[in-house]
C-alpha cells in the first residue's frame, strides 16, 4: 500500500475506489470521528449512511460488497464493540473498493455512479441495458438461496479460474439474474431486526455449507460470518 499523498489537500470525493488513497481516507475518517462528531464513531457512520447528500451515500451502498464481505467485517466489529479506530477503518475499506455491485441496483444507482464508470467501461453499455427494476417479492433468504442454486441461467456465468468473480458474473450478463432473485426478498421497516437475523442465518449457511468435514476452520468461519448482519442490526 502506497503512503498517504501529501502533495495536495485530500478531497474524498475525488478518489472513490482508489486503494492508493487508503491512508488518506483513514486519516480523513479519523478526523471526522474525533473532531466533527466528538469521538462518536457511530454518529459519523450514521451521518454518512443516512444524512449526507445522495452522491456520497451511494458510494457506500454501491461499494458495500465490492470486496465480498470484507468491508462489512471491518465495520461490523467497529460498530458492535464501539471501536472508533475500526469504524474509521471499515469506512475506509468501503470507499477504497471498486463499485462493482453498483450494477446490481438498477437504473437509479447506475445513473448516480456513471461519473466513476470509466474504470468499468467494457461493462457499462450492457449493464445499463439491463437496468430494469424487478418487482419486490416476499421470499425468505433460504428460499432465495435455493432458487439461485437451481437457476440454470447462472450456469457458466462464473468459473473457478475467474478473478475477480464479481466482475466475471457481471460481464457475462449475470447482473439482471441476481437482481431478480434478490428482489424476491424484502425488508419492511417494521421487521428490520428480524430480517437482519435472517441474513445472519443465511451467512452461516453459505459459509458452513461448502465446508469439508475434515477442513473446518472455525476461526475464519466465526470471523467472517457474524459481523456483517450484526453490523446491520446494530445500525438499526
Amino acid at each position: 500500500m502506497k503512503p498517504a499523498h501529501r502533495d495536495a489537500p485530500f478531497n474524498p470525493e475525488e478518489h472513490w475506489g482508489d486503494e492508493t488513497y487508503y491512508h488518506d481516507y483513514l486519516a480523513f475518517f479519523t478526523r471526522e470521528i474525533e473532531e466533527r462528531d466528538g469521538g462518536d464513531g457511530g454518529r459519523t457512520l450514521e451521518r454518512w449512511l443516512f444524512e449526507e447528500e445522495v452522491g456520497k451515500r451511494s458510494q457506500f451502498y454501491t461499494r458495500c460488497l465490492g470486496g465480498a464481505y470484507h468491508p462489512f467485517i471491518h465495520l461490523g466489529y467497529g460498530v458492535e464493540y464501539n471501536l472508533n479506530c475500526m469504524i474509521a477503518e471499515g469506512k475506509t475499506t468501503f470507499l477504497t473498493f471498486a463499485a462493482l455491485t453498483r450494477y446490481l441496483y438498477g437504473a437509479l444507482w447506475l445513473l448516480l455512479g456513471l461519473a466513476q464508470a470509466a474504470v468499468h467501461s467494457p461493462l457499462v453499455a450492457a449493464l445499463v441495458a439491463e437496468a430494469d427494476e424487478p418487482v419486490a417479492g416476499s421470499k425468505s433468504t433460504k428460499e432465495v438461496a435455493f432458487a439461485v442454486a437451481a437457476d440454470t441461467e447462472l450456469d457458466g456465468k462464473v468459473l473457478r479460474e475467474d478473478e475477480p468473480k464479481m466482475r466475471a458474473l457481471l460481464s457475462r450478463g449475470g447482473g439482471s439474474i441476481v437482481r431478480a432473485h434478490a428482489a424476491q426478498w424484502a425488508c419492511p421497516l417494521d421487521m428490520v431486526y428480524e430480517k437482519a437475523h435472517e441474513l445472519q442465518q443465511l451467512a452461516v449457511a453459505v459459509m458452513a455449507g461448502p465446508v469439508r468435514p475434515d477442513k473446518i476452520a472455525f476461526d475464519f468461519f466465526l470471523y467472517v460470518t457474524p459481523p456483517p448482519p450484526r453490523a446491520s442490526s446494530s445500525l438499526c
